[in-house]
């Protein structure tokens, strides 16, 4: 005697739309309604911090703009070797030279 299993049937309808969207309202509802609650903030920073803070988020902008300046000058100077163009950056450096 061979052991069929048993495999449970599987609904082939989808579930109706108000069941397949009801968890989203409801955490957009809940995120809407923290957005429109207002507390007071009991928080006050000092012009020393808020120059400190001012300061690094500028110098990391700075910072983030040299580093991409100087990654895409890498790559150029990269490609132009693997593929045969010109460098430009030596003539930058030494225009004299050709």
């Amino acid at each position: 005697m061979a052991v069929v299993p048993v495999v449970a049937s599987i609904p082939t309808s989808p579930r109706p739309r108000h069941e397949r969207w009801s968890t989203g309202w409801l955490i957009a509802a809940v995120f809407g309604l923290f957005l429109l609650s207002e507390r007071p903030a009991l928080a006050y920073i000092d012009p020393g911090s808020g120059s400190l803070i001012y300061q690094a988020l500028l110098a990391g902008l700075l910072g983030l703009g040299f580093a991409f300046r100087r990654t895409t000058e890498t790559i150029k100077s990269f490609m132009r070797g693997r593929f045969g163009g010109r460098d430009v950056s030596s003539e930058k450096a030494n225009p004299d030279h050709r």
